[in-house]
């Protein structure tokens, strides 16, 4: 996706594209999400501390490779679409706005700090686990992913999408192995096959914010679905991904 910005290219390659940018970042997200509720949210951490260590692993990169990023783009203004300049408004935007920074495709590191920041809520609502509070948080994000707040600072517009699905992650994380194991069995595997095929179906013939995040979210079970329902492990895969931030 990166690699085709600035580019033409055609209609195969765009749709391939649109259907990977529907759930790609969700998927991140609710992966935080997941491992913040398994790791039991705040529970022994000190909430200044956690957002240190956050700070550390999320926003020291952030800015690091953005001011890496921002000389060579200098140099190389005439040969790139992304375009940076040397004055307080642009330095400013960056600060404000991660999307229009130097390396603006790591908006996201800034976005889950600010998600974290927010910890004490998801701490909350992990601890009481009831389901009034499931439902009303839930239903809260669904409506700002169809009515997004349309503005850029602070990636708002993109957490309005992002956060649905890191309280998803939260929720999920709180269903045991064992429960998920007697759902996603192999003679239900063709019942969700089925409604996959159905709303990848409604989201070819309607792109919208409503098709999308039923799309996003089907696929992001699904992702979850075929390794319990069919017990795929990996241990070459297993080694790699607990090293995968290195």
């Amino acid at each position: 996706g990166h690699m085709l910005n600035g580019m033409p290219y055609n209609s195969i390659l765009q749709n391939i594209k649109d259907f990977i940018y529907v759930f790609h970042m969700p998927l991140f997200f609710f992966i935080s999400g997941y491992l913040f509720s398994y790791k039991n949210g705040l529970k022994d951490k000190k909430y200044l501390e956690f957002m240190k260590k956050k700070a550390l692993r999320l926003l020291l990169p952030y800015f690091v490779f953005n001011i890496i990023f921002f000389l060579p783009k200098i140099l190389m203004s005439d040969f790139i679409v992304d375009q940076v300049e040397i004055s307080f408004e642009y330095l400013l935007d960056m600060l404000l706005i991660p999307r229009r920074s130097s390396l603006g495709h790591l908006w996201f590191l800034f976005g889950l700090f600010l998600i974290y920041a927010l910890s004490p809520i998801w701490d909350y609502i992990i601890r009481k686990n009831k389901k009034i509070l499931w439902v009303l948080i839930i239903v809260l994000f669904m409506v700002l992913y169809i009515f997004p707040l349309n503005t850029n600072i602070f990636a708002i517009n993109d957490l309005c999408n992002d956060t649905l699905y890191f309280v998803i992650g939260l929720l999920v994380a709180k269903i045991s192995k064992e429960k998920l194991e007697k759902f996603f069995t192999k003679k239900n595997f063709i019942i969700y096959l089925i409604i996959y095929a159905s709303i990848f179906t409604m989201w070819i013939l309607s792109r919208n914010n409503v098709t999308s995040m039923l799309l996003c979210t089907t696929d992001i079970f699904m992702l979850c679905i075929i390794p319990i329902t069919f017990k795929i492990s990996n241990k070459l895969f297993d080694e790699l991904g607990s090293y995968s931030f290195s």
